[in-house]
């Protein structure tokens, strides 16, 4: 039961992300995202963990290394919108996702349902039933392409809403099988 909570609640705080920055329809650029939800953010090419989301004083920053997988950084930036969107920051004394002061447990927890939010983000349910018809590879292609998402990013959302089952990484040798 709670799992159902927490997935509706990310998917509805994502719909009201999306439509805060006026996006309809994909690509999401989670930038935009973020400009709209009135974050200041800095790219940078210092060796830091791929994107750090933080607060100073009444100001969030979203601190993003810049590198070439730009569809691998759009998940990292959607997951960092997370925390902040789902109120990590004020509901559990945390510095960093990563640099936390909670147990490991919560720390996990967080994560997961940052990650659950970036999907929700990236490739919300209504627009992958609009634009994906068919389970084919060719159709998966496509569709990766259009949101702009890795292939196992894209998978897992697609075994998540029904629209494929943990079979289909047999296809993709690129995307490791989640842990059981």
């Amino acid at each position: 039961m709670r799992q159902t909570a927490v997935v509706n609640y990310s998917e509805a705080i994502a719909g009201r992300a999306l439509k805060k920055a006026g996006i309809s329809r994909p690509p999401v650029n989670p930038v935009t995202v973020a400009i709209s939800l009135g974050v200041i953010v800095k790219f940078v090419f210092d060796d830091i963990p791929p994107a750090q989301i933080f607060q100073v004083k009444d100001k969030y920053y979203l601190i993003i290394k810049v590198h070439n997988d730009h569809e691998a950084m759009n998940f990292v930036i959607a997951q960092q919108l997370g925390h902040l969107c789902l109120n990590h920051f004020t509901k559990y004394e945390m510095d960093t996702p990563s640099q936390s002061k909670l147990s490991k447990e919560v720390t996990e927890y967080l994560i997961k349902e940052a990650n659950d939010f970036a999907n929700k983000l990236l490739m919300p349910e209504s627009w992958l039933k609009k634009y994906f018809k068919k389970l084919s590879i060719q159709q998966i292609m496509e569709t990766k392409y259009l949101f702009n998402v890795t292939y196992k990013t894209l998978i897992d959302r697609l075994i998540e809403t029904g629209f494929a089952t943990p079979r289909i990484y047999s296809f993709f040798p690129e995307c490791e099988l989640p842990p059981t």
